[in-house]
């Protein structure tokens, strides 16, 4: 065993499969945010009422009291409707972010080694930035 194959083996993996494996990361965290949020559930419900409340009426119930059935229930669609999408839009704004997030991680991967070298170049004056 040499002892210099530790670092090779380390620098092989950084560049070669660690690599690779941060920017398939980045569809796993979207996909989780994505299941965290339910969104895929969440547009399935989005014009459904909210938490399933909804109110039936008789075939002899009268014309005011059925008027107010129906208002009770479009109302309880309309707040499961607005509650869903904003949850919704804040669920695709995280996803959106994690993936955003995930690239510029995969981005900077390669120069991530070398940072610890041109801080303490930095911080002696060898190197300005």
């Amino acid at each position: 065993y040499n002892k210099h194959m530790g670092f090779v083996l380390f620098i092989s993996w950084w560049y070669g499969t660690g690599w690779i494996n941060s920017f398939k990361a980045i569809g796993v965290r979207a996909l989780s945010m994505a299941k965290f949020f339910s969104l895929a559930i969440l547009l399935r419900t989005l014009f459904e009422p909210w938490k399933q409340i909804t109110t039936y009426v008789g075939p002899n119930t009268p014309i005011g009291d059925r008027f107010r059935v129906w208002f009770d229930n479009i109302f309880s669609r309309l707040f499961g409707f607005v509650i869903r999408s904003t949850v919704f839009w804040v669920g695709t704004f995280a996803s959106l972010l994690t993936i955003l997030y995930g690239v510029i991680l995969a981005i900077i991967w390669p120069i991530v080694p070398i940072l610890p070298i041109i801080f303490v170049a930095t911080a002696f004056g060898v190197l300005i930035i």
